[in-house]
């Protein structure tokens, strides 16, 4: 049998080939050893080009790829480690593809984005997504591309805002100026209100009614955001994705929203009332103010009735009948200012029954305070 032995001698290492016997048990592997590293173990290829190397002080060199044939393979136990096709980094039984226990950076400098252990993302640049696929956008990003102040939910599309989840309350204690002059709904009326109250945005709270339409306004400005528009309160009160038909599906899905009590309740006490997401009491409890304000009728002549036909682009019903419950029964009261300033309300209250809902629109009243009609503020991204 032909055996090629490494021996060690004064003069360094001598390779002998012949058919002899080893001078270590066949067990015991190849040793070098030296106390500064020079002595080393070289693999070269046909060409006399070094492809492997390992010198006694444990550098290895590898030239070309590297294969582990088994399941696993660390460094520096958790430092990194590829256990069963998934990779950890701080860890040693990663539980995903991908698993890193500790933060995460990309680029340097001012160019640098992080994403910390806690899941703070900072971004040098842009996020870009993909074509906005409503639906998929709607599941797939709302929960990473959420930045709206507490208590607001983060309405995406082609232009994504935040709205408060719950109908608003006066955060502050504040005074709601009901004297001041609002018939014009003007900006002018807007800025002399008087109101000092702060609209918030939580849970189990009384909601602010009886409120006129532009102390409503001035307490959405309090509070840093504006009343919101017509537009932005229909888009958010889409229920499941492209459910819109709501009040008719309370009974089959439970969704039990304040439509027929004798007062309104607490701001999200109607814990199934809520829209995909995360906004409750779109529909009955309070009617909602919306800035959306008409001096001639938006509908060009439509009469009052049940909505039998809606204009998705503007959140305007195109056309009225008997009871539709593609359009859960919901209803239009038409607009009766004769050239004079009527602000829109939105969802019904709490006595509306099935004409409450997020085709419910009404356009006959003046903005003056109502002990069912509130509001609530939305944010710009």
């Amino acid at each position: 049998m032909k055996k090629i032995i490494l021996l060690k001698s004064f003069l360094g290492i001598c390779l002998v080939s012949g058919i002899v016997s080893p001078a270590f048990s066949l067990d015991e592997g190849i040793k070098l050893n030296s106390n500064d590293g020079t002595t080393k173990l070289i693999v070269q290829n046909n060409a006399a080009a070094a492809v492997f190397s390992a010198d006694s002080d444990g550098n290895t060199v590898i030239n070309g790829t590297a294969a582990v044939a088994g399941s696993e393979f660390s460094v520096g136990g958790s430092t990194f480690v590829v256990k069963a096709g998934k990779v950890g980094i701080g860890t040693t039984s990663p539980a995903t593809l991908l698993d890193v226990n500790g933060p995460a950076q990309f680029g340097s400098g001012a160019a640098k984005s992080t994403f910390t252990a806690t899941g703070a993302l900072t971004l040098a640049g842009a996020l870009t997504l993909a074509a906005d696929p409503t639906a998929a956008l709607h599941a797939a990003t709302k929960q990473y591309v959420d930045a709206c102040p507490t208590g607001m939910a983060y309405i995406p599309g082609p232009n994504p805002f935040c709205i408060d989840k719950y109908e608003a309350w006066n955060s502050n204690a504040g005074t709601v100026d009901n004297t001041s002059a609002c018939t014009s709904c003007s900006e002018a009326e807007v800025n002399a209100n008087a109101t000092t109250a702060v609209a918030g945005s939580e849970a189990s709270k009384t909601p602010l009614a009886n409120i006129k339409w532009c102390a409503a306004k001035k307490a959405c400005q309090n509070a840093g955001k504006h009343l919101v528009t017509n537009m932005e309160w229909f888009t958010a009160a889409n229920y499941k994705g492209s459910k819109w038909n709501i009040t008719g599906e309370e009974t089959a899905e439970g969704m039990g929203c304040t439509t027929s009590g004798g007062a309104a309740t607490a701001t999200g006490a109607k814990t199934l009332c809520v829209t995909q997401e995360g906004v409750y009491d779109m529909i009955g409890n309070l009617q909602e103010w919306v800035d959306f304000v008409a001096t001639a009728d938006p509908t060009n002549g439509l009469p009052a009735g049940y909505v039998t036909g809606y204009d998705f682009a503007t959140g305007i019903p195109t056309s009225t009948g008997t009871s539709s419950a593609a359009y859960g029964n919901d209803y239009y009261f038409i607009y009766t200012g004769a050239g004079a300033a009527r602000p829109a309300i939105r969802g019904g209250e709490y006595v509306a029954g099935s004409n409450a809902g997020v085709f419910s629109f009404a356009m006959n009243s003046v903005p003056t305070s109502y002990a069912s009609v509130g509001f609530r503020c939305g944010k710009r991204k």
